[in-house]
């Protein structure tokens, strides 16, 4: 038993500890429409070929403690993937001009996604997750998918898939309709266009995103159209519905919405998932909630499998590309 000890002991300090991985978080200013740039924080390990899980924000001015270090980050990228949070074009270190999710925002996050899927450390593969507004990029990209060959799928969390069905329900201006009118929340154009759009950036370095803060933009335009009280469905809402190019999205999607949503009503999440594919791998989890993620205790293995399923894991098996 003395001689089984020592052996042991012996061993053990002959046989180097397994190095950790380092980890780095890296920051980018990516060129896009218009002369803008979006920027983007990502935190990965060294030395490993990493997929991307992307999350293209106009929140991140509401968190300033490192915004790759979410859950997403904290539990993917021990597992090989990289975590990137970028700010949408027009908030945040971002310059240029919010858009409410028009044709130059669906650009910025084309250009975004082309960008990280090209880096030397990435695998060429960048999956999208996000909640409401997280979630609604991912849709607009999605609808744009043609142009981002590196986007690999997307997980659209309680999104916006038709920026009138959000606004108006059949044709009647949707505000103060719960009992609770919290459960609305902010409504997107005065929320951004004299919110979170005209936050002063927080890298002293952005002094392009500084000065394009001051700029009024589309603010009046988005403003009339969002509060309209007799509306038209006219080309500045085609221009903001994904669903209606729901056949172009060539990409697995897991659609997920709350049935007790009264922000982005569960028809914005169900009608989408109707309107995918049949022959796409497309997947609708649907939790009893309110505007929000599901419960992580059964949502999380989901999303595991989701990410390994459609290629964004690390590991040679996945590569192969069921999706």
């Amino acid at each position: 038993m003395r001689r089984t000890f020592l052996l042991f002991l012996l061993t053990s300090l002959l046989v180097p500890a397994a190095a950790s991985a380092e980890t780095v978080t890296e920051s980018y200013r990516v060129p896009t429409v218009g002369g803008a740039e979006v920027s983007v924080e990502v935190t990965r390990e060294k030395g490993v070929s990493a997929p991307v899980i992307l999350t293209y924000s106009p929140y991140n001015v509401l968190n300033e403690g490192g915004e790759t270090s979410d859950k997403y980050g904290d539990r993917y990228v021990p597992r090989g993937y990289a975590r990137a949070v970028a700010d949408v074009i027009g908030t945040r270190n971002s310059s240029g001009c919010w858009d409410y999710g028009g044709a130059k925002e669906q650009q910025s996050g084309v250009d975004l996604v082309n960008f990280l899927a090209e880096q030397p450390w990435s695998n060429g593969r960048v999956a999208m997750i996000g909640g409401s507004y997280d979630g609604t990029t991912a849709n607009m990209v999605a609808a744009r998918s043609a142009d981002a060959p590196g986007l690999a799928g997307i997980v659209p969390i309680a999104a916006i898939s038709r920026w009138y069905g959000y606004a108006y329900s059949h044709g009647i201006r949707y505000s103060g309709n719960s009992q609770k009118p919290t459960d609305e929340g902010f409504d997107t154009p005065l929320a951004f266009d004299f919110g979170f759009g005209r936050t002063p950036p927080t890298d002293p370095a952005a002094i392009d995103a500084a000065r394009d803060r001051i700029r009024p933009c589309d603010a009046a335009e988005h403003t009339a159209k969002g509060y309209d009280d007799t509306p038209d469905y006219d080309a500045f809402w085609l221009e903001r519905d994904y669903r209606k190019d729901a056949r172009r999205f060539r990409v697995p999607a897991l659609v997920t919405h709350g049935w007790q949503d009264y922000n982005v009503k569960q028809e914005e999440g169900v009608e989408l998932f109707k309107a995918l594919p049949a022959s796409s791998l497309r997947k609708l989890f649907m939790f009893q909630g309110a505007h929000g993620s599901p419960p992580d205790a059964v949502f999380l293995p989901v999303l595991d499998a989701f990410f390994e399923r459609t290629c964004a894991a690390a590991t040679p098996a996945s590569r192969r590309c069921r999706g």
